[in-house]
Parts: C-alpha cells; sequence; structure tokens
C-alpha cells in the first residue's frame, strides 16, 4: 500500500450545470422564451380567493360575523365550499360558507 498518494479530486465540468445532458449541442438547451412559459402554467392561476362566513352567526343576527379568507380550486371545486371553522363570537366550531 502507498502512502501519501491519493487519487486526483475529480471536479464537475461546467457542462454538468447545464440543463441540456453532455452529448447534446447547447443549441438544445432550451430558450429563455420556453422557460418563461413553463414558469407561467405553473402558476396558480385557477386559484382564487374566497371568503368563508359563519352561517350561524348570519342566522341569529348578532353584530359580529366571524369570517375567513381561503384559497380555492376554481376548476377542481366549482360549487361552494364549506368549512367548519372557529367562529369567536360563538365560541365554537361551525359550518362556514363561501360567500359571493
Amino acid at each position: 500500500m502507498r502512502s501519501g498518494i491519493r487519487p486526483p479530486r475529480l471536479s464537475t465540468p461546467a457542462a454538468f450545470e447545464l440543463d441540456t445532458p453532455r452529448h447534446l449541442p447547447k443549441s438544445a438547451a432550451p430558450s429563455p422564451e420556453f422557460a418563461k412559459e413553463c414558469a407561467e402554467m405553473a402558476k396558480a392561476v385557477n386559484r382564487v380567493q374566497v371568503i368563508l362566513e359563519c352561517t350561524s352567526c348570519r342566522k341569529s343576527g348578532t353584530p359580529g360575523v366571524s369570517r375567513y379568507v381561503t384559497t380555492k380550486n376554481k376548476r377542481n371545486t366549482t360549487g361552494r365550499i364549506e368549512l367548519k371553522k372557529y367562529c369567536k363570537h360563538e365560541r365554537m366550531h361551525t359550518v362556514h360558507r363561501e360567500t359571493k
């Protein structure tokens, strides 16, 4: 065994830092326009903000109404959503329904 002799450290060449495989020419790399289009496709275009309002507070006519703001996917959830959330005016979990 040879002591003191180590194999050379392999450094990563700049070609590995590109998005394209090494066997493809640089012209096959994705253009900046294509990358921008892909980023736009991944954005949350179908997500909208909705307001959830306590149904029991509205029925009782108390001065305060509990409201929450959340998002929903309008493509998957076309109807109005109903969730049980905490109402600080009623001091309990009640059904909150989406408003217009």
